[in-house]
């Protein structure tokens, strides 16, 4: 028995609630997270306890996500600061950028969704819209490279910390400037 593929959709929360309508869809509010220590006078201390939240974090420094809830396989989470229309399929270690169009809108949620995951699977019996390079039309795609799985190890000498998360932002950026075509 071959193991399903799980996706895990970022979006806003403009586009979380178009995908909340699914009748199927779960919420699932703040499951990610475990308070350790809420002592009056102390700062609260959060434990993640989602692998996609700290993945994520890892990916994203200073970008904090919360679970919003899931349909089946597919994991729905929060992010704040992605423009609004805008969403990402992480499927594996491929992440796919994509905007959504008011055309796109105009489709009931199920159809929108299940399009898109088609086209990611390549599953949906035509041809894709695509550019003039060969990608997709309204989807950017890379791969997460081994550099920003993890993030760099504080135990290293502050020099090195210092130089190691520098690369990493670097190449953060190379990979966000790779991604054009994003509103």
């Amino acid at each position: 028995m071959s193991k399903q593929t799980e996706f895990q959709i970022v979006a806003t929360n403009y586009m979380l609630r178009y995908f909340k309508s699914i009748s199927i869809f779960k919420l699932e509010l703040g499951s990610a997270l475990k308070h350790l220590n809420n002592k009056p006078g102390q700062a609260p201390k959060v434990k993640i306890k989602d692998l996609f939240v700290k993945k994520y974090e890892g990916i994203n420094p200073g970008k904090i996500i919360h679970k919003y809830g899931s349909i089946g396989v597919m994991h729905f989470y929060e992010d704040t600061t992605l423009p609004r229309y805008e969403f990402h399929v992480y499927k594996n270690d491929q992440v796919f950028e994509i905007v959504a169009y008011d055309e796109d809108l105009k489709k009931t949620p199920q159809e929108y969704l299940t399009e898109i995951l088609k086209m990611i699977d390549g599953d949906t019996g035509k041809d894709p819209e695509k550019t003039e390079d060969g990608t997709f039309k309204n989807i950017a795609y890379t791969t997460v490279p081994d550099e920003l799985s993890n993030y760099p190890d504080m135990n290293l000498p502050k020099d090195q910390y210092v130089e190691a998360l520098v690369k990493r932002r670097k190449l953060q950026e190379k990979i966000k400037n790779q991604n054009h075509g994003i509103r």
